[in-house]
């Protein structure tokens, strides 16, 4: 996960703690321990959205052909986009605390 993704949820509330990875901004020269995000693992981006039905899926962009993956919720709520798994779901996830 990148970092602004990562910072994102650290702003929105996600809990800094867990089994995922602390990563650092990449433009920083130094960087201290005070200074890292955590990244959290795909199991806990599912976990924190709630009790909802959660489809993830790799879907095909008509426009580019190329693919990405999807999360979504429930059929009526918001959806979250990325590369990877965990970036649709952190993004659904950041969707759904508006």
């Amino acid at each position: 996960m990148e970092y602004a993704l990562a910072k994102a949820l650290q702003d929105a509330g996600f809990p800094q703690e867990g089994t995922g990875k602390w990563v650092g901004d990449p433009a920083s020269l130094i960087m201290r321990r005070a200074d890292r995000i955590y990244a959290p693992t795909l199991e806990e981006l599912i976990e924190a959205c709630g009790d909802r039905q959660l489809t993830l899926s790799k879907c095909e962009d008509e426009t580019n052909h190329t693919y990405e993956w999807r999360a979504i919720a429930t059929y009526q709520e918001p959806r979250g986009y990325g590369s990877t798994p965990s970036e649709a779901v952190a993004r659904l996830w950041l969707a759904l605390q508006q």
